[in-house]
Parts: C-alpha cells; structure tokens; sequence
C-alpha cells in the first residue's frame, strides 16, 4: 500500500477554510456550524485506506485543517453491497475497509455513504481506466549542482525526462514523482529550492509531461506515478488558488456536505536521478 497520497494535505485544508466562507454568506451562524467535510480516494487495485472526515474551519479561526471526525458511520456500496469501513487505529478522521473481499476495479461504481448524528452525507465516482501508452523517455535523469551559476545565455543546463501515454478523448492525468531512497543525497542547489522529496503535477488533458531536474530535489531512484483521474478531483484542485478576499464556494461532490469522492487508476515506471559534472 502506498504510504503518500497525491495532494492530501490541500484537500481537507482547501475545502474547511473555503467552506466556512460559504456558511458565513448563507447563514449568520455559519462561523460556528460544523459542516462535515469528506476527503475519500478509492484507487484501482488497492485496498481502500484512504478516507477521510473533518469539520469545517471557522472563518474566524487560525486553524488550517478540521477537528477530526473518528465517530462516523462510513460505507461504500457497489451494485447494491454495502461495505463498511471502520475508524483507522492512531490516525483521527481517518477509515479503511478492514476485510479482503473488496476490490477496486476500473469501471465500477461506487456509491460512498455517511452518517453522524442527524447528519447523511452520500457522493458517487466512477473508477477510471488506467493510463494506456505509459512510457518514460530514459531511466536516468543526468541533474547539475544548482550552486555552480548559469551554464551560457540559455540559463541552466537543465535534463529532462519525457512521461508519455494515450489520451485521444483528453481526459485528466497527473505525475507524482518520489523519492525511494532511505537516505537520499541532496541535489546541490541554492536553499530557496524547497527540500520536499515529492513532486505532484496539475492535472491536465495533455498526452505528455516533461519531468526536469526542477521537479527534484534529492539523488538516486525515483518512482513516476501517473495517474488517470476524474473531474471531480480537478474541479477542487481548481478551487484552492482561489483569493481569499474573494471566496466562493468550493467544488464539492458530496451531498449533504462538502468534499471530494473520486477515484484513480495508475501507471508505475522508475527513473534514477545521477549527478553530473557536465
């Protein structure tokens, strides 16, 4: 099971602080309404781990993220079966499906239920095909030390890889990069270069993405995930560069709350990254 999720942490963040503003518009209460908040990925040919429930953010409040909802009612239901989740020990807010005989398939539909209290939260995806035509340009990636300056009027002498697949209709597909090392060696660079050992793209409807030196911050092997997604998760990926002097309210799929169900299916490759003295 993976243990990194792609772009986790903004979803809940993104979706409490942008819902307190639409409690605030549509009802004088609002900054004091707990609205549940739902973060649910399935992903094809995994065990499902990776559900999440909050409260909404008090406008008012310096708090990023939601108070953790661990005494909720969860399930998901596929053709009429119903499975039901359970609190993930050590991990508030959090559920997964403890048994074995859950599976998901591209293809299928799934229905995600919530229940706490007096309050019903209910949301639909559909699991999409995995990327087809998935291919890496080369499984090295040559990376210069970013102290040594410019290399010549063209900037630095930056590699790149090229992510390749199929995608005639233009669906949505993005590229989380990793890290796999245990203790990985630092691409020499200047210390604004952020030291995160994960780069995740936009979505996009391209059939390509290029992968430079850039995107990483740390020698040696690396994984490229690309994942096909659906337009529920780039709808709210969308929505957290709104301004905050601006707000409206977020893209939700959930009825009865706010947040995000959807789903994804993926393609894997690896790739070394190796400095160079060129």
């Amino acid at each position: 099971m993976r243990q990194m999720r792609p772009h986790a942490a903004w979803v809940l963040a993104v979706v409490g602080v942008l819902a307190a503003q639409a409690c605030t518009d549509s009802d004088p209460m609002g900054p004091d309404t707990d609205i549940l908040v739902v973060r649910a990925f399935l992903f094809a040919g995994e065990p499902v781990a990776d559900i999440r429930v909050t409260t909404t953010v008090p406008l008012v409040s310096e708090d990023t993220l939601g108070t953790p909802v661990s005494d909720a009612a969860v399930w998901l239901e596929r053709d009429g079966i119903r499975f039901d989740l359970i609190a993930t020990p050590g991990a508030e807010g959090a559920y997964h499906y403890p048994g074995s005989d859950l599976v998901i398939a591209e293809g299928e539909v799934f229905e995600l239920g919530i229940s706490r209290g007096s309050e019903s939260l209910s949301a639909t995806t559909v699991v999409p095909s995995a990327p087809e035509g998935f291919a890496v340009s080369s499984d090295v990636l040559e990376v210069v030390d970013l102290t040594a300056g410019f290399r010549g009027p063209g900037g630095f002498a930056f590699g790149g890889l090229i992510v390749r697949w199929i995608n005639p209709e233009r669906d949505l597909f993005f590229v989380v990069v990793d890290n796999l090392e245990t203790d990985p060696e630092q691409i020499p660079a200047p210390e604004f270069i952020r030291e995160a050992r994960r780069f995740v793209s936009a979505p996009t409807p391209a059939d390509s993405t290029t992968i430079s030196q850039l995107s990483l911050t740390h020698l040696g092997e690396h994984r490229i995930l690309l994942y096909h997604v659906n337009q529920e998760y780039a709808d709210l990926y969308e929505g957290r560069v709104q301004d905050s002097r601006d707000l409206n309210e977020p893209p939700s799929n959930i009825r009865g709350g706010l947040g995000v169900f959807s789903a994804f299916a993926s393609r894997e490759g690896t790739f070394t990254a190796l400095l160079t003295s060129d």
